[in-house]
């Protein structure tokens, strides 16, 4: 699977081959900082499942899990948008 990873000013896509390819993940497999697909805090990351930016989870004996097919759409979400925004703002430093 490919992630967003951020350095600075900097986005890049790596590979993150420690991905189930179905199934369920936890908050702490989602989150960068624990070598997941998602560069952000645990905090922001609740923030923004409240504001609907992210995908609710499933509780699963009383666990918080999310479909790995949601994060995966997510994910590819986010690296359209980031491809979009670098797009527009070559069009604008060419103008």
């Amino acid at each position: 699977m490919l992630a967003v990873e951020e350095n600075g000013t900097r986005t890049r896509l790596v590979e993150r081959a420690l991905w189930p390819a179905t199934g369920f993940v936890t908050i702490k497999q989602i989150l960068g900082k624990n070598g997941g697909p998602i560069p952000i805090s645990e905090s922001r990351w609740y923030i923004g499942v409240k504001r609907g930016e992210f995908p609710k989870p499933l509780k699963i004996a009383g666990k918080a899990v999310w479909r790995v097919s949601d994060i995966n759409a997510l994910v590819d979400e986010l690296e359209r948008k980031a491809i979009q925004e670098r797009r527009l703002a070559r069009l604008a430093h060419t103008k």
